[in-house]
């Protein structure tokens, strides 16, 4: 979809994935997450989806217009026998760029680490001799619970801030955010989530924030609160757009 607002939307009717999964997934039940950056002076789409073995996986697309043509990745870029998903693109200052997703332990009973990789230039292979830096882990004794996931990353007044969401995506998710002064860490997380419930909106999560004109806005889902701080499962997740505010050193959301 496409939009000169960022509020009122129209439909391109152009898919990533116009079959419905890529050719080498089992299925496409799993179609997640997917996000658009720019790389190597093309358009890339990263996407959650499953492998042959139906596990879930980080795949790509590219295309050299928003609109595609798009050409799927001849095989998952990320795999991991636990499961990934929620892959993000960033660059360091120096223009390095990075693959950051997050290890689906919370499918077996164990942690989320969210991991860091630096990409070749092309966005479609690892730089050779590159492993995994692992960024952030769930605490299960804060309001996080058995997952965290999602990683967004803003570089802003020398520091980097990592948000993120925790806890199931039902009304409990929840969007938080750590910082450090360089991209691969250590991160200081803030503590309690920058964003939760409201009277009208539950389970604010898995955003992504653009700089507009100089001033930063979250772009998340969630949904309709039930009335008594549960969802409303039959509507669905709501798209939703805010301002954020930088306040001592860390972001607030209305």
């Amino acid at each position: 979809r496409q939009s000169r607002d960022l509020v009122l939307w129209q439909d391109t009717g152009v898919s990533v994935l116009p079959a419905g999964k890529p050719s080498w997934a089992a299925n496409g039940f799993r179609n997640w997450a997917p996000e658009l950056h720019r790389v190597d002076g093309r358009f890339m789409a990263y996407f959650t989806t499953v492998d042959a073995g139906d596990v879930l996986c980080i795949g790509a697309a590219t295309a050299d217009d928003v609109l595609g043509p798009w050409v799927e990745s001849p095989g998952p870029l990320v795999q991991h026998p636990q499961g990934v998903i929620d892959a993000t693109y960033v660059e360091d200052e120096a223009g390095t760029p990075f693959l950051v997703y997050k290890i689906d332990g919370n499918s077996v009973g164990q942690p989320t680490p969210i991991r860091a990789r630096q990409l070749a230039p092309d966005g479609l292979s690892f730089a050779p001799g590159s492993a995994e830096t692992q960024l952030l882990v769930n605490d299960s004794g804060t309001w996080e619970g058995g997952v965290i996931e999602a990683p967004w990353f803003v570089h802003h007044d020398g520091w980097w801030y990592l948000f993120y969401s925790g806890n199931v995506y039902d009304y409990r998710y929840r969007t938080g955010v750590a910082r450090s002064a360089a991209l691969l860490g250590p991160y200081e997380k803030h503590g309690a989530p920058i964003l939760a419930n409201n009277e009208r909106w539950v389970g604010p999560g898995h955003g992504t924030v653009l700089d507009l004109g100089g001033a930063h806005y979250f772009f998340f889902h969630a949904w309709t609160n039930a009335g008594d701080g549960t969802h409303l499962q039959a509507a669905g997740r709501n798209g939703l757009v805010d301002r954020i505010e930088w306040v001592d050193g860390w972001p607030q959301i209305n």
